[in-house]
């Protein structure tokens, strides 16, 4: 058996799938990620480099799924599920960070799904030998809400600020006021 391409990662590699993650693909075509220990790759069909990008995690498991929502007449794209060494659980969309929650402990795999009727559930299976059925919580935002073309008013903004920090200071300041009300003892 002959190869038609190789590619040379550098550091131990831990999943490697077929997802359609680029917004840039076809429906038709498919990237190959590569998660390594600190470098997510998108490969081409043909094993050149679409994108990689260097983490700053020590990452353990990687998962693709297919979102619930896709917005009409878009050909759905997979994102990913990443599981880090600190315990950390990453979504991605392409190589763009949308998501980060805590675990109890470090994934050592990773599986997205429905059960009981609700969509959405991330089964982490952790190094600790724990089974774990994980909901985010919300849904994810449909659209971006920009702040372009609208008026920001720095005043208000520094003004604010300052109250902050000032609630900030009087409320975590070491020196606390000793009671002025005092006991005397007198012994006999």
């Amino acid at each position: 058996m002959t190869p038609e391409w190789h590619f040379t990662v550098g550091e131990h590699v831990h999943t490697v799938l077929v997802a359609r993650v680029s917004r840039s693909r076809a429906a038709s075509q498919v990237d190959i990620v590569v998660l390594a220990e600190r470098l997510l790759i998108f490969l081409k069909e043909n094993g050149a480099v679409r994108d990689q990008r260097r983490l700053d995690y020590s990452a353990c498991c990687c998962r693709a799924f297919t979102p619930a929502f896709t917005p009409g007449g878009v050909a759905p794209q997979d994102q990913l599920l990443i599981g880090s060494r600190t315990g950390s659980l990453l979504i991605y969309r392409d190589m763009e960070l949308l998501w980060s929650a805590r675990l109890p402990s470090p994934a050592a795999s990773l599986g997205f799904g429905s059960f009981g009727g609700q969509p959405g559930l991330i089964l982490c299976h952790g190094t600790d030998g724990g089974l774990r059925l994980c909901y985010l919580g919300t849904a994810q935002a449909e659209r971006v809400v920009s702040a372009e073309g609208k008026e920001l008013n720095y005043e208000a903004m520094d003004a604010e600020h300052r109250k902050l920090l000032g609630v900030i200071r009087d409320t975590s300041s070491a020196a606390k006021k000793e009671p002025t009300d005092g006991v005397t003892l007198w012994a006999q």
